[in-house]
């Protein structure tokens, strides 16, 4: 359709100065999170990520992976955290899926683009954002900026080290602070910093709890031969080296019968940062044979035991290589049998990631029960399931348990939707009553609702089905996720409303952003034509002229969101609206709320008591020059809402 309306100018509010992220919220489960680093040409809002291109100019790959991983790291041994280096599939950055756990990537992403150029107003050295549970996969991820350059031990450049540190607090969910200049949340790079202070240490363990020793240590631990934990017939453990120095020793015999020889494996590859030692001993406590590795990009081990014999008593020991550190994490330990003895598989609490429901659950009274997660962690519910129509309805049913009861925030969503479809998830009590939910995330097959007030110990009954304006979209696989968190619902905060009618189809303002950062969206579209389905678009446009972000809301549907990552400057936002079916446009409202994601740090003091560092180092190819913003409406003609 085509429409040659005179546009009108929307008033707008600031947005940056009251769209505070929202941090403090421990991920779900903090001792198996993962980090990757994305390979280049991985999209970020628009533009490719050059992470690997920017720091192999200045050091090693190796190197560089080093320093930023040693950042985690330095955070990780202070509380009950691991981080597990794993590969990274190269999906755009933001997409659909579980913010945990997603196997195509890791939960925390390491990816560079262009934001602001260092030396304009707020430009930022690089961008991390913290764990909620309406932020999809951006949650953890960390952007630098790629007009800064970026050295090792040094303060000059931006130190790899120190940026990582500071970006990593936000990782795991701290937010910035600006009066202690010793911390690693200050929110300005103080040149190089060491480690974290009292302050980011207490904070940290407010979220996760002080690192914790393993189920084997016992009342007098289990670090010499005396004290070894026997393993009986075990083969396989899930254990930490808790604390630079420790050891775990543990003790096994050799099956009598059906076995030819033993290969132990040490894995932390995955699990933890772990550089580990691991050593075997005689039953006369001689070392017979050992293997360590220093390499944290590589930080399996494995041994075969030399001269093998069966029925006989050994001894194994696990702990760090060497005093930094990488000398503490989880790991798997697995004994290997040659010869058909059993080999070595860790027991574990894990329930699956998925579920397929066995039986019809159509109703509420045949209601799929889920087990949680893990048993460790009975709040958290996920599975997989398959809408086949729009007369197809799944049920499920929950109940979220902890030792320590509480009242808070049931979060429950479609984190990713296969063919297209469109999904609704609504939640009802023990009686069949439907309660009053917030819709937080629909975007892209991801559909979220929260339900305030929720408690432990209470049975909740979900309900999944395809969108009333799902159309031919309502069939398809989803994966569906619930947690009852001990946290504060998600909040938008308001940006601006309007209406729109047949005269002023397209209004459009100017959004001025201060300061580089992933800001999510959310539209929503009331009112229009009672016969024909309305809806608006809302198109942000940046200096040049290029689109950087779109949502379209349909009127009497849940919100639309989105998130992008929007570089400090000046972007023009059209909204414009159309009916499905061409007729002529009724009066439609619109409200658009914000809230922004991540945390940056700072390229200059901002604390006057405080002697500014050395200026940091701009890349040595020129910044292009801004073309001058373009004569609003920024697109002709006015683009259908309804098409992709």
């Amino acid at each position: 359709m085509s429409q040659s309306l005179s546009p009108k100018r929307l008033s707008f509010e600031h947005l940056e100065d009251r769209l505070t992220p929202t941090f403090g919220i421990p991920w779900f489960d903090g001792s198996s999170l993962t980090l990757s680093f994305v390979p280049d040409g991985t999209d970020i809002s628009g533009t490719q990520s050059n992470l690997f291109s920017l720091m192999n100019a200045t050091a090693s790959q190796p190197q560089w992976q080093r320093e930023i991983l040693r950042a985690y790291q330095t955070w990780a041994v202070e509380a009950n955290l691991n981080i597990g280096l794993v590969a990274d599939g190269g999906q755009a950055m933001g997409i659909a899926g579980a913010p945990q756990e997603d196997i195509r990537f890791g939960d925390i992403r390491i990816g560079a683009r262009a934001l602001s150029a260092p030396g304009s107003a707020n430009s930022t050295m690089a961008n991390a954002a913290g764990f909620d549970y309406d932020t999809r996969t951006w949650a953890g991820d960390f952007i630098f900026n790629s007009l800064y350059q970026f050295g090792i031990g040094s303060s000059y450049q931006g130190d790899l080290f120190s940026v990582a540190l500071h970006e990593a607090g936000h990782s795991f969910g701290l937010a910035d602070q600006n009066t202690d200049p010793t911390s690693a949340l200050f929110n300005s790079y103080q040149g190089l910093w060491s480690g974290l202070s009292g302050a980011d240490t207490a904070a940290l363990r407010a979220l996760y709890g002080a690192r914790r020793d393993d189920q084997f240590e016992g009342p007098s631990g289990n670090e010499t031969l005396a004290t070894a934990y026997n393993l009986g017939g075990q083969t396989a453990v899930s254990a930490d080296v808790t604390r630079i120095g420790d050891a775990d020793v543990y003790k096994f015999t050799t099956p009598a019968f059906g076995s030819t020889g033993l290969t132990i494996n040490l894995q932390a590859a995955g699990i933890s940062l772990l550089t580990g030692k691991v050593t075997v001993y005689d039953a006369q406590g001689n070392a017979v044979a050992s293997a360590s590795t220093t390499d944290v990009l590589n930080n399996n081990l494995s041994i075969t035991l030399p001269n093998y014999k069966a029925g006989t008593t050994y001894y194994v020991k696990v702990q760090g290589s060497g005093s930094d550190v990488f000398s503490v994490g989880s790991y798997v330990l697995r004994l290997n049998y040659a010869g058909g003895a059993p080999s070595g598989n860790v027991p574990s609490s894990y329930y699956g990631n998925f579920e397929y429901p066995a039986t019809n659950n159509n109703t509420l009274a045949t209601a799929t029960t889920l087990a949680p997660v893990r048993t460790t962690s009975a709040n958290s519910f996920y599975l997989q399931g398959s809408i086949s129509g729009s007369s197809d309805v799944d049920w499920y049913k929950i109940t979220p348990t902890l030792a320590t009861p509480f009242t808070g925030t049931l979060f429950l969503g479609t984190m990713t939707a296969t063919n297209g479809l469109l999904p609704s998830v609504t939640v009802y009590n023990a009686s069949g009553q439907l309660l009053p939910t917030t819709v937080t995330l629909n975007e892209g097959g991801a559909y979220s609702i929260q339900l305030a007030n929720a408690t432990t110990g209470t049975t909740y009954f979900i309900r999944v089905a395809a969108s009333a304006a799902a159309g031919s979209s309502a069939s398809g696989t989803y994966t569906l996720g619930a947690t009852l968190a001990p946290v504060a619902p998600t909040t938008y905060t308001h940006v601006t409303a309007d209406t729109l009618t047949a005269p002023e189809a397209v209004q459009y303002t100017t959004m001025d952003v201060a300061g580089d950062r992933l800001t999510q969206f959310a539209l929503t579209a009331t009112g229009g034509s009672a016969t024909a389905l309305t809806a608006v678009r809302m198109t942000i446009y940046d200096a040049t002229g290029h689109a950087v972000f779109t949502t379209v809301a349909r009127a009497g549907q849940p919100l639309s969101t989105g998130a992008v990552w929007l570089v400090s400057g000046s972007y023009s936002v059209v909204f414009n609206a159309a009916t499905q079916d061409g007729s002529a446009l009724q009066s439609l409202g619109l409200v658009l709320s914000a809230r922004t994601l991540s945390d940056p740090l700072d390229p200059i003091i901002v604390n006057p008591t405080v002697p500014p560092p050395p200026p940091l180092a701009p890349i040595t190819t020129p910044t292009p020059t801004p073309t001058p913003p373009p004569t609003l409406p920024v697109i002709p003609p006015v683009t259908n809402p309804f098409a992709p």
